[in-house]
């Protein structure tokens, strides 16, 4: 049975996830394990339309210091979209995902423990305020990537519109070896500017312009 705190952060989560939204994402990623030593730096213009994301735009894209040409920057463009329509990580205050896991509720905080052990679902927790909003949220992955076996992912939400709360900083750390070489690796994505358009084509438009 789904805790009553939950269902309540579930069906706002869901009210949130009406309308067309565009907004800025800005990604630092760094991977550090030897000889090899990766770093890279994204700035995203992006359209959802309610929970999907249906456009994106790459307006900077440096990796290891050099400045990506417009093919790959086109390429990592489809690799968004094409990831996304894919799923992603199962959030666990969202109702199309509560039968997937168990949970136990306190005041403010709830423990989530994932019914498929997959790289799509974890255990950890998330926090939720008075009306219901989900502040932030802690967890630890069922399945790593490759050579990755220690890690955590956390997500800060806040009120980015007036009633509209969503997710303005994700931190990942992964920790893997590969033979007798040990690594670390860290992604840090921040969204920001957060602006609300009359339709899906709007914000599709918006982004194209690159108007935020």
């Amino acid at each position: 049975m789904v805790p009553a705190i939950v269902a309540q952060a579930a069906a706002v989560a869901e009210r949130d996830r009406v309308g067309a939204i565009v907004y800025r994402i800005h990604q630092t990623s760094a991977m550090d394990g030897g000889p090899l030593h990766r770093h890279a730096d994204v700035v995203i213009e992006a359209a959802a339309d309610g929970p999907d994301l249906v456009k994106v735009r790459i307006l900077r894209y440096f990796a290891d210091g050099s400045e990506q040409s417009d093919a790959k920057k086109r390429d990592l463009e489809r690799q968004l979209l094409t990831g996304q329509a894919k799923g992603g990580f199962a959030v666990p205050f969202d109702s199309r995902h509560t039968s997937e896991y168990d949970y136990i509720a306190g005041a403010g905080t709830v423990r989530f423990l994932s019914l498929r052990r997959d790289a799509d679902h974890g255990d950890g927790a998330f926090t939720v305020d008075g009306a219901g909003h989900v502040t932030g949220m802690h967890y630890v992955p069922d399945v790593f990537p490759k050579y990755v076996n220690a890690g955590s992912v956390t997500d800060t939400r806040a009120e980015v519109l007036p009633g509209f709360w969503a997710s303005v900083r994700n931190d990942q750390e992964y920790d893997g070896q590969y033979l007798f070489i040990k690594g670390h690796a860290s992604v840090v994505t921040e969204m920001s500017g957060y602006r609300r358009y009359s339709s899906r084509a709007a914000a599709e438009a918006a982004v194209e312009a690159a108007t935020l």
